[in-house]
């Protein structure tokens, strides 16, 4: 095209187009070189769109090509794969590796560029911004492009060009209208007036609070905060000392805080009643203060978000949790029976004591059968008689045996039945009462219409129940009857036996003898009955007493938590990418184990030569979990045989009630690369920490986080917290407050929000109050109005993030030419 001819308006005449031609690469060059266009341009080139460069034949005039694309800053194309191929995204080969290096991406065209497409209307009745195919029909894709409608708002999709333009039907990046905090404001109608109610924007995304040195920016934060989750405030208020957060003008009467949400929820910081919505909050120093304090704070803020993170992993921890409570209260019965028990034994063996020598009472029985025996020959019975006479004396026996058992019989089953009959009322009470504690606190957050059909149901099979008892009871313990008339019938048939053995007693010559020495014979033999009763007694004592009776419940509990630990590897499961590793085990509260049970051994003689090398020369447990259980065994069974001295006072079942308490408890660690968290620098601790919220917290409910980048350079932010905020801001709300360049300009914030104080510099005037606001997008640029009073309002947002943070420009600067090939 000739110098200074213009087609614009020839371009409804194609006769005038004839001869008139248009050299891309001088028009480029024109615009290079003019300053007025400087900075203020965009070559957008067609691709595969009609007139396009894709029509280059790549084998002949491929380097023709690379070097149109190499001079675009924006492609024209709405199909994937050349999408992804210009963002550096290769087909994979048959090894499933990439096909194309990225220095041969870079040989190719330099540095990822942005595709887009136009909706190519021709009519007011398209369908606004439907993309249209080859045809001109339209088609269910959309060209999305997130950025300020203006020319700055278009040239971020170079700086950034995977994140801010998407080809697709659904709008990217969509959550939850009710996660998503679309504004918040002061409502200041105190008398000091130091805030406007001037609503303060939010984006889905990421939003970067800044501002200098007491400008009211965690102010602002905080109030976030307190009027979303208040127990949260409360929370991380705990153990701050002097660094609570607190400011006074919550006090203030007529002042307030007002959130409104993205699906019009909207409440107040002082309503009596809020909507429960949660949100993540982490305060300045906090995460720095949890890897100080490592095995408290930070252990329940991991268990936290694995709680968080996964619906089927928090029912199996309420189930543990119940089932270790169960446990501990099946040890503490267990334990409490097994020392009932072995009183009783001692007892019983006290008992079997006094009642005598059995050899010795063996021996007396036999000298009396014998006398007996020598009575019977002198009294000259015949065969016959003899023969009759022990027969019946048998039979004699024989009863006595049966109207003995009998009457046991029936003494148990009218015991059984009074027992029953005083507890009937009771039965069906107790089971659904049990029924629905247990309801009660599995399902807590249901709603108590739901819990009362239940209710309904259990109170009817309780009547039923209760009234079937009655007739039960009657029914089965007619058995007493029964055996009273079989009682009944044996004492008849002993009656009958004694007459007749009468007249052969009357013949024994020294019948006073005779029945004497009968009488002690039945004496010795009731003896000798009562010592083999309570030997069988004793014996089976000794055979449900032992301490498996209770151990078996201890192993149990540990194992509970060895179950936590192995869910966790799965759970808490991290991408390799991240080079984040999350590792948990079991360990033992080393000083509740001191206090409370050591403090009762004697320690004359070593722990160490007590027990075993199970404990440190200075007495200390060395606690493993592998070894734990058998560790544990072997107190016990030392204790229990009495090879253990306690100090005064204290009795051998609080010795082991002490040594078998829940001192268990789940310790979590972070490995980056092999290095522990404890072995890291606080601000490397704090990072971790960090990506590890991100990581776990699966909600999707907003995150508010003040300063996690205090005690880290801008080489670690950027290395470490560029790229993993930009994937995390996606899926999740992230509000942030932050004093680093890289961490607002890098990450690419969507919405930055400037905060200032009057009066807290030289320049920091404000319009009308204490404490004011602006927000806007990072592409939000305009030079310092001259004359300006106002801080706020006199420049752009990027200028005001050049100003305020330290290395602004160098961010931005880092940001757009961050390839650094073109």
């Amino acid at each position: 095209m000739s110098e200074g001819t213009m087609i614009g308006s020839d371009y409804d005449d194609s006769t005038k187009l004839i001869g008139k031609k248009v050299s891309y690469w001088e028009t480029v060059r024109k615009l290079q070189e003019d300053k007025a266009f400087a900075g203020k341009f965009l070559v957008w080139l067609p691709y595969d769109e009609y007139g396009g460069i894709d029509e280059i034949n790549p084998h002949t005039d491929g380097w023709i090509k690379e070097n149109y694309i190499r001079n675009a800053d924006i492609l024209g194309s709405s199909r994937k794969k050349q999408i992804e191929f210009f963002l550096w995204k290769s087909d994979l080969d048959g090894n499933g590796e990439p096909k194309f290096s990225e220095e041969k991406f870079i040989q190719w065209f330099g540095s990822p560029i942005p595709c887009i497409k136009g909706s190519d209307s021709h009519s007011a009745s398209d369908i606004i911004g439907k993309l249209k195919d080859s045809a001109s029909q339209p088609i269910e894709k959309y060209c999305w492009i997130k950025a300020d409608p203006t020319f700055e708002g278009l040239n971020q999709i170079v700086y950034e060009p995977s994140n801010r333009v998407k080809i697709q039907k659904e709008k990217p990046e969509q959550k939850i209208p009710y996660s998503v905090i679309e504004s918040v404001r002061f409502v200041d109608n105190s008398t000091a007036k130091d805030f406007s109610d001037q609503w303060i924007d939010l984006n889905p995304n990421l939003n970067s609070i800044i501002g200098g040195k007491s400008s009211g920016k965690s102010l602002l934060l905080y109030h976030m905060a307190k009027t979303i989750d208040e127990g949260r405030i409360s929370e991380v208020n705990k153990d701050r000392g002097h660094r609570k957060l607190e400011y006074p003008f919550e006090a203030q009467d007529g002042f307030d805080f007002e959130v409104r949400w993205m699906d019009g929820e909207s409440y107040r910081l002082k309503d009596s009643t809020k909507p429960n919505r949660q949100i993540t909050f982490i305060p300045q120093l906090y995460l720095n203060r949890l890897a100080e304090d490592k095995k408290t704070e930070l252990n329940q803020l991991v268990e936290e978000m694995l709680l968080e993170s996964d619906s089927k992993y928090k029912e199996f921890r309420i189930l543990t949790s119940e089932t270790i409570d169960k446990q501990k209260a099946e040890l503490s019965i267990n334990i409490e029976e097994y020392y009932r028990l072995k009183q009783i034994l001692l007892n019983k063996e006290k008992e079997l004591n006094e009642l005598g020598d059995r050899s010795a009472i063996e021996k007396n029985l036999t000298l009396i059968r014998d006398k007996i025996e020598e009575l019977k020959l002198e009294s000259k019975f015949s065969d016959a008689e003899e023969k009759d006479y022990s027969n019946l004396q048998s039979e004699i026996d024989g009863f006595k045996e049966k109207i003995k058992e009998l009457g046991e019989v029936i003494q148990l089953l009218e015991y059984g039945k009074e027992k029953l009959l005083s507890a009937k009322s009771r039965i069906g009470e107790i089971l659904t009462s049990e029924i629905l504690a247990e309801t009660s606190l599995r399902f807590s957050a249901f709603s108590h219409e739901r819990v009362e059909e239940l209710t309904k149901i259990l109170d009817k099979i309780e009547e039923s129940v209760t009234k079937d008892l009655d007739q039960k009871i009657e029914t089965e313990f007619k058995l007493i009857e029964e055996r009273r008339k079989d009682l009944t019938s044996i004492e008849d048939k002993k009656k009958d036996r004694d007459e007749k053995i009468k007249p052969f007693e009357d013949k024994i010559t020294n019948r006073k003898a005779f029945l004497g020495l009968q009488e002690d014979g039945e004496q010795e033999e009731k003896k000798l009955k009562r010592i083999s009763d309570k030997d069988k007694e004793i014996e089976a004592l000794k055979k449900g007493i032992g301490v498996n009776t209770f151990f078996e419940k201890y192993e149990a509990l540990f194992q509970s938590y060895v179950s936590i630990v192995e869910e966790n590897e799965t759970v808490a499961k991290i991408p390799e990418s991240d080079h984040l590793d999350l590792t948990s085990e079991v360990k033992m509260k080393d000083d509740e184990f001191e206090s409370n049970y050591l403090a009762k051994i004697n320690k004359k003689k070593s722990l160490q030569g007590q027990f075993g090398d199970f404990f440190m020369e200075e007495g200390s447990y060395d606690f493993d979990d592998t070894k734990h259980l058998s560790n544990v065994r072997a107190m016990v069974d030392k204790i229990v045989q009495g090879q253990v001295e306690f100090n005064r006072g204290f009795s051998e079942e609080q010795v082991i009630r002490s040594l078998l308490d829940d001192y268990f408890f789940v310790d979590y660690d972070l490995l980056q690369d092999g290095d522990r968290l404890l072995s890291m620098s606080p601000g490397k601790m704090g990072i971790i920490l960090f990506q590890l919220f991100l990581h776990l917290s699966k909600s999707q409910n907003p995150i508010l986080i003040d300063q996690p980048e205090d005690n880290l350079d801008n080489r670690t932010v950027y290395q470490e917290l560029n790229d993993f905020i930009k994937e995390k801001k996606t899926g999740r709300q992230i509000i942030i407050v932050s004093h680093n360049a890289n961490l607002v300009v890098s990450t690419d914030s969507e919405n930055v929000i400037v905060a200032n104080q009057r009066g807290q510099g030289s320049s920091t005037e404000n319009e009308n109050y204490q404490f004011e606001y602006v927000n806007g997008a990072l592409e939000n640029t305009f030079s310092p109005l001259p004359g300006a009073k106002a801080i706020l309002p006199s420049m752009g947002i990027r200028e005001h993030v050049c100003e305020i943070l330290e290395g602004g420009r160098e961010a931005f600067e880092k940001r757009e030419h961050k390839y650094g090939f073109r």
